[in-house]
């Protein structure tokens, strides 16, 4: 896309920003972004549907100079520009009725956009119980490879994410202000942390400040990017049971932890259970459906990633000369162990297949000792390895012979 549309999708971007399926309907009756504001623009007119407020404002429109500034100062701040029609832009939120013209992403999390998504959202002023059980359903999710979905705001979006950052890191913030402004502003340490994997993402322009009417709409793109969105305690009238209804619309699972009942601030979230909304308390009741659900969508891939912290105590780490993680998958069939790896920080990636690949210390009788390791870790973990797990043996000399000291490879295969 060349710099001229980037602008007008900017331009587009920064009058219906209010207004997405108007700015949608442009660039399409028009043929891109650039025709929108090329020629007579009273040829339009009949897509206003009678606003001629913002009609007079679109014709009228001519601020390129502050386009152009806002243009540069995303690109020195590391803000991308994501516009629909992009291959980049996520294929589930595309699908949506009204799908945000243009949005701004910043982070490293790029490739979240097309993953398996959990919105997580629920009262600003939760309850400590409320709170706990959202990080908690959270780091469950993100260890299963689900990027945890919520606004930033106070109380359960905060808790969500910081249950996403404790687990992989994968998590994307929507913002209902522009993305150089984060509210709130108690949040600008979390904000520091989700970049560093995850993704700040806003449809609304540069320099947007926080207004009640963006929180609705915000609300919109949760549920777009999710499988499913969980509700922690909610109102009867809260912006939760909004995202609740986008998700609900645009075909998507609904879940909710139940709240006590009879107090105010869980009325919403009973409610949706009493209205057919799944009850769940952990994130185990969850992950099986958006398993289920992540099938009907191929496009969506899980990244493999090793997680902080899950490697404390792990019989297999005193075999290996450099700290490395291990990560446990509990299949779909129920079984205890799906795959487990090990990788030392040297390698600096994890591979999650139908093989699983261990580096090891040529010196050591790793080869001769694995089975050993495993079944004791197994033990560790409360169960045995499943009988379909076997180590190859077929190792021969040579092949021994062959593997390097630095970065010597055992691998075990399971066998469906």
């Amino acid at each position: 896309m060349d710099l001229g549309e980037r602008f007008a999708f900017l331009a587009v971007s920064s009058i219906f920003f209010q207004y997405p399926k108007i700015g949608a309907a442009l660039i399409t009756h028009a043929g891109s972004a650039r025709k929108v504001f090329e020629g007579d623009r009273n040829r339009f007119i009949h897509l206003f549907n009678n606003n001629r407020q913002l009609f007079d404002f679109y014709k009228l429109f001519n601020d390129w100079v502050k386009i152009e500034k806002n243009f540069e100062y995303m690109q020195k701040n590391g803000i991308d520009i994501i516009v629909l029609g992009d291959s980049r832009y996520p294929k589930l939120l595309s699908e949506i009725v009204d799908p945000p013209p243009l949005f701004t992403i910043k982070g490293e999390g790029k490739k979240l956009l097309n993953a398996p998504c959990v919105g997580i959202v629920g009262a600003r002023k939760a309850r400590p119980s409320a709170l706990d059980k959202a990080a908690e359903i959270a780091e469950f999710l993100a260890d299963k490879g689900y990027c945890v979905v919520s606004g930033l705001a106070y109380g359960i979006d905060t808790a969500a994410h910081k249950g996403a950052v404790s687990s992989s890191g994968e998590t994307i913030a929507v913002f209902g202000c522009g993305i150089d402004t984060i509210y709130p502003s108690s949040n600008v340490w979390l904000s520091e942390k989700i970049v560093q994997k995850g993704l700040l993402l806003s449809e609304f322009p540069v320099g947007t400040i926080p207004m009640p009417r963006n929180f609705p709409q915000r609300n919109r793109i949760i549920s777009g990017l999710s499988l499913g969105v969980i509700i922690v305690q909610a109102a009867v009238a809260s912006g939760s049971l909004i995202t609740a209804r986008f998700a609900l619309e645009q075909g998507r699972e609904v879940f909710s932890v139940p709240g006590e009942g009879g107090h105010p601030s869980c009325g919403g979230s009973n409610r949706l259970i009493r209205d057919g909304s799944m009850l769940i308390e952990s994130g185990e009741d969850v992950f099986e459906i958006l398993e289920k659900e992540r099938l009907k969508y191929p496009f969506l891939e899980k990244s493999g990633h090793s997680y902080p912290d899950v490697d404390k105590g792990s019989p297999l780490l005193q075999f290996f000369p450099d700290k490395g993680s291990f990560e446990v998958i509990n299949g779909g069939d129920g079984r205890r162990l799906r795959s487990l790896f090990l990788t030392s920080v040297r390698m600096n990636s994890c591979f999650l297949s139908s093989s699983t690949i261990f580096p090891a210390d040529s010196s050591s009788d790793i080869l001769v000792s694995l089975p050993f390791i495993l079944n004791s870790f197994a033990s560790n973990c409360g169960g045995m390895l499943p009988s379909n797990f076997v180590t190859t043996d077929q190792y021969s000399s040579e092949r021994k012979a062959s593997i390097s000291a630095s970065r010597s490879q055992t691998i075990l295969t399971a066998t469906d």
